[in-house]
């Protein structure tokens, strides 16, 4: 899955800037995109011929068994696959170009 052109223009154009330190964040908010990416990377969950997005067929049998909401994980596992955290390839996913950035930039909780 790739963003469109004008997308890509758009947030290279974007300034970026720190977080401070005293913003709060939600407690979970790290814990579930790495999950994702987890679920993903076990191959548990195999990719659509079409589109690479998860199949929905495996998504909701993991989801169940781990008490996680399936259409919550779809759009996380599609702006995952869009960035390039995770890569489709043929019959599972793979960690992307951008797979050390993500997990270097994301916070631990420690």
């Amino acid at each position: 899955m790739k963003l469109p052109e004008s997308i890509l223009k758009f947030v290279n154009q974007q300034e970026t800037i720190p977080m401070l330190p005293a913003d709060k964040t939600y407690p979970y908010s790290d814990y579930v995109w790495k999950a994702t990416a987890c679920i993903l990377l076990s191959g548990k969950i195999k990719p659509k011929s079409g589109d690479g997005l998860p199949n929905l067929t495996d998504t909701n049998r993991v989801c169940k068994e781990a008490n996680f909401d399936q259409y919550y994980l779809l759009s996380m596992a599609s702006f995952l696959l869009a960035s390039e955290v995770i890569e489709n390839h043929l019959d599972s996913y793979k960690k992307g170009k951008q797979f050390h950035a993500f997990c270097k930039t994301r916070n631990t909780g420690t």
